[in-house]
């Protein structure tokens, strides 16, 4: 559920860092399918740290990390999807089953940005999404209640809150 859970968040962000998954009640019960995404496993995270070109899409997974209590942020999962259309890699976060958790977890490697400022853009992605979870009705919060506990999605909104009211990186 964590995991379909964080796909749900990226998607309600609009930042696409999560390839798309979805629950399925399989042989052994419960679990997920998560889109494969084509990619060199020799190019990860170690290899772009520092890239003026990956910049902002760091900073969405850095920011996506703080908010799902990600405590699995490896090099490894961050996975670069070539594409003939697009001059920068595509970054896409994967394996989010240990995220969501009420006490503080956050495990990364990706520490370049800390103290500095939440870019505007990514500030109101935040605010949007905070608009949503305070409207039950709202489908990514309906959908999102359904897959965590309440103390699951108030932790959620609390670490929410916090990068708002403070926009700079942990």
């Amino acid at each position: 559920r964590r995991e379909q859970a964080a796909f749900v968040v990226s998607r309600a962000l609009g930042w696409s860092i999560v390839p798309p998954t979805v629950l399925r009640d399989a042989q052994h019960g419960l679990g997920t399918i998560q889109f494969y995404v084509d990619h060199d496993p020799a190019r990860h995270y170690f290899t772009i740290e520092g890239d003026a070109a990956f910049r902002p899409q760091l900073q969405r997974i850095v920011l996506f990390d703080i908010l799902i209590n990600n405590a699995d942020r490896k090099a490894g999962h961050v996975l670069l999807q070539e594409s003939d259309e697009e001059d920068v890699p595509h970054l896409w976060g994967i394996d989010h089953g240990i995220g969501f958790h009420v006490d503080p977890k956050l495990r990364t490697v990706i520490w370049e940005f800390g103290g500095t400022p939440v870019p505007e853009e990514l500030r109101a992605d935040l605010t949007a999404l905070r608009a949503r979870l305070e409207d039950a009705t709202d489908e990514t919060t309906r959908v999102l209640a359904g897959l965590l506990s309440m103390p699951e999605m108030e932790a959620l909104r609390l670490r929410l809150n916090r990068l708002i009211d403070r926009p700079r990186f942990p």
